[in-house]
């Protein structure tokens, strides 16, 4: 029989090559939830406030220290740290959002000139193959269509953003100069009457600061959920973006080489028994197969599971089960042992063959948490939009309990894509364990104290 028609759907196949991706619909309904403000917590009306256009400079903390009351400027947290938190390049934002913007404006042409062009160019043309053209041509316009629609959607989504935010920071600029002014006006009547004391200063600050920042609190605490959403939504867009343009490319090169006569439409079909599939695959089902953990062979058992996978290979499986179980923290001999160099090899070896493990698997964007205790400085250190690499792997997992009880001083919910599900592979198969590329970078996108639970969530998404 015949191979189908590379352009066009095919016999008993309906449907175009790319619109049997289904991205049409994932894409509308994120570009809807984006449009619609439905991830801005409490509505857009949460965040209409009557702001100073008087008072657009910064807080007269110089004042303070004009008055001998310089030191006051160190007790005035939160409200001073979310001003600096919210502080930012409010003009690169909009830039940003043009762009995107931009972007797709060209792209909704180009989809046009597509569609004008190919019913020019066959306006005279019948036949199987001239409908296979305009079949194919039509539904690539309709994507490139879907792809501006999007980017439309990325720009409208910062732009949203950049107006609460500024928003927010305006609110909180304000209340801080109404706290600064309050306490300079409570001093100089203070100073008068001889009643102007450290003490005394300390709690009346402590006072105007506690009851600004449980006013205004909640607001920036909407602030921060609206983001965290806004920025899932946009992952999501960005991962359809990057499937968009591995299907373009995938489809375009295969009727590109069709055209050159190299090649016919692409089969999908099951890679022959004892072949090495290309590209990264999930882990199969091996639960039939004696665990380590359960007292089963190791090295039988790293074999077994490689042998299912097929682009894994035993010493691959090994190691990330060696990583999982332990780390490698059992590798490192005393400073000084002669053996030091051989044992630091034997390690970079294992953590070398775990990072090959981890290419040949398929990664799953998905939220994982995992306890830890940081120091305090550490937590103070924290700030959002800060980016820090992942070179030892934070072993996160896709639900509590974590693979460590889950306990600590601080619970790291990561928003990831590159993470692989290493369950099967770990001694802790229960712990639902995720590991990251080692190239990863997290940022950091929210953080707050979790009364409930005794600590502090933080919260990280992965940024290429």
């Amino acid at each position: 029989m015949p191979s189908p028609h590379p352009l066009g759907a095919g016999r008993g196949n309906s449907v175009p090559p790319l619109a049997r991706a289904g991205l049409l619909e994932d894409g509308e309904s994120l570009v809807a939830a984006i449009n619609s403000g439905t991830w801005v917590e409490g509505g857009l009306a949460a965040f209409s406030f009557e702001v100073s256009t008087a008072s657009a400079a910064a807080p007269p903390l110089d004042l303070l220290a004009e008055v001998g009351l310089g030191w006051v400027a160190d007790h005035l947290s939160p409200l001073s740290d979310w001003l600096d938190d919210l502080t930012g390049d409010a003009e690169q934002v909009r830039a940003f959002s043009t762009t995107w913007a931009t972007t797709a404006q060209h792209l909704s042409v180009a989809a046009q000139e597509l569609t004008r062009a190919v019913g020019a160019d066959l306006v005279d043309t019948a036949g199987e193959t001239a409908e296979a053209y305009r079949t194919f041509a039509a539904d690539v316009a309709t994507h490139i269509e879907a792809v501006a629609a999007w980017a439309e959607g990325i720009s409208t989504g910062l732009q949203m953003a950049g107006t609460i935010v500024q928003v927010v920071h305006d609110l909180v600029r304000d209340t801080l100069t109404e706290v600064v002014e309050s306490i300079l006006s409570w001093a100089s009547g203070q100073a008068t009457t001889g009643g102007l004391g450290t003490p005394r200063v300390l709690v009346h600050v402590t006072a105007q600061v506690a009851a600004a920042s449980v006013e205004i609190g909640p607001t920036v605490t909407r602030l921060l959920t609206s983001l965290r959403e806004l920025g899932r939504l946009l992952d999501r867009l960005e991962a359809l973006l990057r499937r968009a343009k591995a299907l373009f490319d995938e489809v375009l090169d295969v009727n590109r080489q069709t055209s050159h006569g190299v090649t016919t439409a692409p089969q999908h079909t099951e890679p022959p028994a004892g072949s090495t599939p290309l590209g990264p695959r999930r882990l199969p089902d091996v639960s039939d197969l004696p665990h380590p953990h359960d007292g089963g062979d190791l090295g039988a058992w790293a074999g077994a599971v490689a042998a299912r996978h097929g682009s894994l290979t035993p010493d691959e499986v090994t190691s990330l089960y060696r990583f999982t179980t332990t780390g490698h923290g059992d590798a490192g001999p005393l400073p000084g042992d002669a053996r030091a160099s051989s044992a630091a090899a034997r390690v970079q070896a294992d953590v070398d063959r775990a990072v090959s493990g981890l290419e040949s698997l398929a990664p799953a964007a998905q939220p994982t948490v995992r306890g830890v205790d940081l120091p305090q400085h550490v937590l103070n250190g924290v700030r959002l939009g800060q980016q820090f690499p992942d070179p030892a792997y934070l072993s996160p997992a896709t639900a509590p309990p974590v693979t460590d009880g889950g306990g600590g001083s601080a619970r790291l919910r990561i928003d990831g894509r590159s993470g692989v599900d290493v369950s099967v592979l770990s001694h802790y198969r229960t712990g639902a364990e995720v590991l990251f590329s080692s190239s990863a970078y997290l940022e950091v996108v929210g953080r707050h104290w979790n009364p409930s639970d005794r600590c502090w969530d933080i919260d990280l998404r992965e940024r290429s």
